[in-house]
């Protein structure tokens, strides 16, 4: 007797050096991270039993492996052509000094407010006392809008304030702002 199995497979012709796209979706991978990067890593600590590290990197792919490389320190380069010059910053160089997380404790943010000089801010909370807050200063022409995942910090300059001034008023909000959010 005859061996018949039909497996329904769609079959695929290529050469040698072709490219082909397979119908396969992934939605996790494994990243091998390079020893000298792992070595450079600095965790924080930002509760007991949790600890984060940020990670920045050369992602190599080869034969479907992933490896995250470091990446070298490059001297500036200036590129100048006939119009325009650009300047090159390396990445190492544009990293933030902290990240923020969680969400903003609107009373204690008030309090901060008021500690440094902010005393008629008026608060306005979402359905059921949750999100969104508008926290309004209306002497300082101040409006701020806290959601859940952002927030948004409003200023118009007042009448009779000088350009100093304001920047003055954005740096407390600014000050009080990075008191009351986690961060590491």
């Amino acid at each position: 007797p005859d061996l018949y199995i039909d497996v329904n497979v769609p079959t695929y012709k290529y050469n040698k050096f072709d490219i082909i796209k397979l119908p396969v979706e992934r939605s996790f991978e494994n990243i091998s991270i390079d020893q000298e990067l792992a070595e450079s890593l600095v965790p924080s600590e930002i509760r007991p039993g949790v600890a984060l590290a940020t990670i920045t990197g050369k992602l190599v792919v080869r034969d479907n492996r992933y490896t995250l490389m470091p990446i070298k320190k490059v001297k500036l380069e200036q590129e100048s052509s006939s119009k325009t010059k650009t300047v090159r910053i390396p990445l190492e160089d544009q990293k933030p000094g902290h990240h923020m997380f969680g969400k903003l404790n609107t009373q204690e943010f008030v309090q901060k407010l008021a500690t440094l000089g902010f005393r008629d801010a008026k608060v306005e909370t979402g359905s059921n006392g949750g999100f969104p807050v508008q926290i309004h200063l209306p002497s300082e022409d101040i409006l701020i809008q806290v959601e859940e995942k952002s927030s948004h910090i409003l200023y118009d300059q007042p009448e009779n304030a000088t350009p100093e001034q304001t920047e003055k008023l954005r740096g407390k909000v600014k000050q009080a702002f990075l008191a009351c959010i986690n961060k590491f």
